[in-house]
């Protein structure tokens, strides 16, 4: 019996670091694997997670990204990236109990149960205002619970809390994956909530065992961002409009209006009182509850069924009119949340301008020739035009539907992947959950790269999934993937990165080490100039030949090169060099048309 724990991030990297640890303090029980899903964090998170893996080993540690915002997208794809018998679900800003992992071990080799859950024990960051109801202490992290060990019933006095649970996979088989009906709320806000709400309502509805257990215990830190009436107030409005969102769409009973009404008009005088006596917990329960009120009646008016199908089809065709300018409204804002300053794209000297000046102007208009080439399968008919067929990897199998791959066909090692997006690889070694693997391609298979990060080449790609010849150059967290990162069809530098991407030296052409980076917390490495470089900088210069700058990774198999893909606009321009004079330097080298 295997654990997988997920733990969906999105910019919380010092809470996450202590999360993590948490897990590996605890008392070993248990085999398990911990899953960080990043979606689409912007503080670090990546390379946090990367320092942990090389602390703690890629057999215990990995690292997802979901660019669809919203936790329960999140949580989906780390219930697809993974194939423990058990799903367990932290949030990154708790820290388990250290006999947590124990307790997962005994309930579940003892107690034949399908799901088990447990209390939040809060640690406040700051004095818990007087005025804080009970009531809504929910909302802000901190849930009573039961003393005592009970069953997941209708009538537990609660519900199955979504950051300290774990469930059986045969059973999510089962009720099938969280639902994502309130990301049309508030695309990437945790204030759309209820996700929790209906998995707990489809497990009871599947008749699944569950036990409540005051032994599994997380900590829960609680912010004093929280404590505030302003996060209050809309915390209970977005809670309502969620509540009701879910009961449109099904994924809950009704519990209709009529009493929500009775309650707020009952709790105006303490909201009124409050002019004149000043807050306290019942007038600010009373507000709270007319709040959540406002939300449950919004939404219900909002997202009426004829209305809701009407105002999904409006919206789509909208999003792709205005593609084009708010894709080029997200690269400015990236631009300047990575440097701090606004983007001059029009005069650029800077690399980092020169790469945003060319992402705007591909949103712009764009010519096909980008398309094919950032596609990882039709780019082989121009790596064979160009250099000859004999550096391409060989492929076993490629289609649109995954449910058509010939697993018994496999070698016992390959790679599976796409051909439209960055990080969607799984590498098998062995054995491998057919079923997860199916569902996983099939989820990254549904998604338009293109909105990650507006980088409209990947836009007009159609997704398929391909099956590669596995890669070893006998290199630890190889094969070592050689980066050409060509100027007008000449390669001036050249970039060492590995699968685990914690590596990150640079070399000029003549492969003398330079002190370059963009990944701070990279682990120091010198890599032994390969024998038949110069051949690898032939290659790199056919492949570049015609383009002011592109990056052409190579591998290098003790001899055997292959390609690997053409990359137009690197990491989305998202990432600063080090030192910050490399951005000019480079930027010399990129001769833009005139």
């Amino acid at each position: 019996m295997r654990l997988d724990i997920l733990i969906p991030t999105y910019n919380r990297g010092d809470f996450l670091k202590n999360t993590i640890e948490s897990v590996f303090a605890s008392k070993p029980a248990l085999p398990f694997h911990l899953t960080i899903i990043d979606n689409n964090s912007s503080d670090g998170t990546e390379q946090l997670v990367r320092a942990m893996i090389s602390r703690y080993g890629a057999e215990f540690v990995s690292y997802v990204h979901e660019g669809r915002q919203g936790k329960s997208f999140a949580l989906n794809a780390g219930i697809a990236a993974t194939s423990g018998e058990l799903v367990g679900f932290i949030d990154d800003d708790e820290e388990i109990h250290p006999e947590w992992l124990q307790v997962v071990q005994n309930k579940f080799g003892r107690d034949h149960i399908d799901f088990l859950g447990g209390p939040y024990l809060p640690i406040w960051e700051g004095l818990v205002p007087p005025w804080l109801p009970r009531r809504y202490r929910g909302l802000v992290g901190s849930v009573p619970e039961p003393k005592i060990e009970l069953p997941y019933d209708a009538h537990f006095p609660g519900m199955l809390m979504g950051g300290n649970a774990v469930i059986a996979r045969n059973t999510l088989n089962k009720v099938g994956p969280f639902s994502t009906a309130t990301a049309i709320l508030r695309s990437g806000a945790v204030l759309a909530s209820g996700y929790d709400r209906d998995m707990y309502a489809r497990l009871l509805r599947s008749g699944a065992k569950g036990l409540y257990t005051p032994d599994l215990i997380v900590f829960h830190h609680i912010p004093k961002s929280r404590l505030t009436m302003r996060y209050l107030r809309r915390r209970c409005f977005y809670h309502g409009q969620s509540r009701a969102y879910h009961e449109l769409v099904g994924n809950i009973p009704a519990e209709g209006i009529r009493w929500r009404v009775g309650k707020a008009l009952r709790g105006l005088p303490f909201v009124l009182s409050q002019l004149l006596i000043g807050r306290s917990d019942k007038s600010t329960e009373c507000e709270l509850a007319c709040l959540e009120l406002a939300g449950y009646a919004t939404a219900k008016i909002r997202f009426r069924p004829g209305l809701l199908a009407f105002r999904k089809k409006i919206s789509h065709r909208k999003r792709i009119l205005l593609r084009r300018w708010e894709g080029e409204q997200v690269l400015k804002r990236n631009y300047r949340k990575v440097h701090g300053r606004d983007l001059d794209w029009r005069q650029p000297q800077l690399f980092s301008e020169k790469m945003f000046r060319r992402m705007v102007l591909m949103n712009r208009s764009l010519s096909p020739e980008y398309t094919e080439l950032s596609d990882k399968y039709l780019v082989r008919n121009y790596v064979a035009k160009k250099v000859g067929e004999n550096y391409l990897t060989k492929i076993y199998w490629e289609g649109f539907d995954p449910a058509q791959i010939p697993f018994d066909q496999l070698p016992e090692k390959c790679v599976i992947k796409t051909n439209h997006g960055s990080g969607q690889v799984i590498v098998v070694k062995g054995n491998i959950d057919r079923a997860a693997t199916v569902e996983k391609l099939r989820a990254w298979l549904s998604d338009n790269y293109y909105w990650k990060a507006r980088e409209y080449q990947y836009f007009g790609i159609r997704p398929r999934a391909l099956i590669e010849e596995y890669l070893d150059d006998g290199q630890d967290g190889g094969p070592l993937d050689y980066r050409f990162w060509c100027f007008n069809g000449k390669a001036a530098v050249i970039q060492v990165d590995n699968h685990r991407h914690d590596i990150n030296p640079f070399y000029d052409a003549d492969w003398n080490k330079l002190d370059l980076s963009y990944r701070a917390r990279a682990l120091p490495a010198d890599i032994t100039k390969p024998a038949n470089l110069d051949e690898m900088h032939a290659i790199a210069a056919s492949l570049a030949a015609g383009f002011d700058f592109v990056r052409v990774d190579l591998y290098n198999l003790n001899g055997r090169i292959c390609f690997g893909e053409l990359t137009f606009t690197p990491l989305a321009g998202q990432f600063r060099f080090a030192p910050e004079p490399w951005d000019a330097k480079l930027g010399e080298k990129w001769l833009l048309p005139a």
